[in-house]
């Protein structure tokens, strides 16, 4: 799925990605013609991934959560933020937003083992 990120900056404070726009318009092709929307199976994969790259490239275990606030559309300025991993038990779990400006489209809370 990182192949839909533009570009990412990873740090010890979490991650952000900005969003291949040509990459997500290729996703949608056929897919709500006229008014394409990202499916939600793929933007929860993507922030999933960028969780993972902030929790040390540990295997995702679990997604504890992920709400859609708005429809995802391929649009310039679409970026992803990780927040810093935080230690439950064994785990790290990341907390992650879609963002379209300063709109939030999705955010997830997601377990790594």
């Amino acid at each position: 799925m990182t192949g839909c990120f533009a570009d990412a900056a990873v740090g010890r404070d979490g991650a952000r990605a900005r969003l291949s726009r040509a990459a997500l318009e290729r996703l949608c092709d056929g897919h709500f013609p006229g008014d394409p929307i990202v499916p939600g199976a793929y933007v929860a994969g993507v922030m999933a991934d960028l969780g993972g790259m902030v929790a040390d490239g540990r295997a995702l275990s679990q997604v504890e959560r992920c709400t859609f606030l708005a429809p995802v559309r391929p649009a310039d300025g679409l970026v992803a933020i990780a927040s810093a991993p935080e230690r439950d038990a064994e785990d790290l779990v990341v907390g992650v937003e879609v963002l379209d400006g300063e709109r939030c489209l999705a955010r997830g809370r997601f377990r790594f083992a």
